[in-house]
């Protein structure tokens, strides 16, 4: 159940943070409309997509209420490999 209680506590903090649900039948991926944010969680991995300026003010928002560590560039998600892109 532990996972379970995870997942409804962070979709509150993150809906808090001013994310949106996409749509229900997918529930972990995100959209901020003002700041034009997409984010998706899987399990404790969280994903952000947006311009470097709203990227760092999105996790200022969500680090307000889940203790996160600081973001990082990635090059695999979910087992799929990508280009790392640094927009800093």
């Amino acid at each position: 159940m532990a996972g379970n209680y995870w997942a409804e506590h962070c979709d509150v903090q993150v809906q808090k943070a001013g994310f949106q649900r996409v749509c229900e039948t997918w529930p972990a991926v995100y959209k901020h409309k003002e700041m034009n944010l997409f984010l998706i969680v899987y399990v404790d991995d969280f994903r952000m997509a947006g311009t470097a300026s709203d990227r760092k003010k999105g996790w200022d928002l969500l680090k307000a209420s889940i203790k996160l560590s600081e973001p990082e560039l990635w090059g695999r998600y979910l087992g799929v490999h990508s280009k790392v892109v640094n927009n800093s």
